[in-house]
């Protein structure tokens, strides 16, 4: 993009009372800031683009999305529900994937998001095994230079007898931690962080009330999502009682809110 770009004569949705919605209006850009949005703006040394017939929007906000899945999507269409879904990504797919191949994939799929109009995300990533994984797919959401809210969630592998469950293994409070006292600790950058953690019907007894304890530490939210899965016939009753407390933590995704259109690297 150049350092100085202007859109012009274009058809202007701004969600923005102060803006509104305009005909035939201009768009200022300076770097990755929208700078101005009227009638009749000038600026000698900018690129020009006609935006004639086309409307202009902010970006769009992905509110649940796996990045790292981009290169797998389409090869689904004949599974059969929450078996197939978890047999063949999670327990196969997913363990075949290195810490390089979730950043290529995460580079496409935040890359695509941008191509379809969207320029904030909320990143659902639930292959993350290990720190170097972590890394790999911020790696990747920096690159791209997408808006995000990164949820660290944890692999989902085969279940061996003999071994815990994945259900059964507490949220890794350590990986929160580094990231929250280090490339994340800031609510303020383009990427924020949240615990994707296992819902009350996805998780044991224990593990949703462990993870939402460890919450209040990190001061980041914890968005749930809710899955049919082992424990869905007790896990409602884990959050009552004695306990009740230390499942009361903030479940929004809220530093969505504070994505701006005017602030998006790709404006």
């Amino acid at each position: 993009m150049p350092a100085r770009l202007l859109v012009k004569n274009a058809t202007v949705v701004s969600m923005d009372p102060s803006i509104g919605d305009l005909d035939g209006a201009d768009i200022l850009i300076e770097g990755d800031r929208i700078e101005a949005v009227g009638h009749g703006l000038q600026a000698a040394d900018a690129e020009v683009m006609d935006a004639s017939g086309h409307v202009v929007i902010p970006g769009l906000v992905n509110a649940h999305i796996h990045t790292w899945e981009f290169p797998l999507r389409g090869i689904g269409a004949d599974w059969v529900s929450k078996r197939d879904y978890h047999g063949n990504l999670h327990q196969n797919l997913a363990t075949r994937f290195t810490a390089q191949d979730v950043r290529h994939a995460n580079l496409m799929g935040a890359l695509n998001q941008f191509h379809c109009g969207t320029t904030t995300i909320m990143d659902w990533c639930h292959i993350v095994k290990d720190a170097e994984m972590a890394d790999a797919a911020l790696d990747a959401l920096d690159e791209a230079g997408i808006r995000a809210v990164f949820a660290h969630g944890t692999v989902k592998p085969p279940i061996v007898e003999g071994r815990t469950p994945y259900y059964k293994i507490p949220f890794p409070r350590e990986a929160i931690h580094r990231l929250r006292t280090g490339r994340l600790a800031s609510d303020d950058g383009m990427i924020t962080l949240a615990m994707a953690i296992l819902g009350p019907t996805g998780g044991s007894t224990t593990s949703p009330c462990t993870t939402s304890g460890s919450h209040g530490n990190t001061g980041c939210s914890v968005p749930r999502i809710p899955m049919a899965g082992p424990g869905c016939a007790r896990s409602r009753t884990a959050c009552r009682g004695s306990r009740a407390k230390d499942c009361s933590a903030r479940t929004t995704t809220s530093p969505m809110a504070t994505a701006s259109p005017t602030k998006s690297s790709r404006s």
